[in-house]
């Protein structure tokens, strides 16, 4: 699959949660239940959409840890 569909397909529907999480948010009754609806969506930009975006850009999180645990070991 070329990075530009992936970029459209995962656009699409990355989009549609942020709005679900942010519809959510402003529906909920109180101010605390909105901070734990959106920090669910903070989770999820963490967890899923910092992926979407390495693999988009063809980067590997693996390679990154990798990198990271070799800087360490040299210091």
């Amino acid at each position: 699959m070329c990075i530009a569909s992936k970029v459209v397909m995962y656009k699409n529907l990355v989009w549609k949660i942020f709005i679900s999480y942010i519809k959510q948010a402003r529906a909920a009754g109180s101010r605390t239940e909105s901070a734990k609806i959106l920090k669910k969506m903070m989770a999820f930009i963490t967890l899923v959409v910092t992926e979407l975006v390495a693999d988009v850009k063809g980067e590997s999180s693996d390679a990154k840890t990798l990198e990271t645990v070799k800087g360490e070991d040299l210091k």
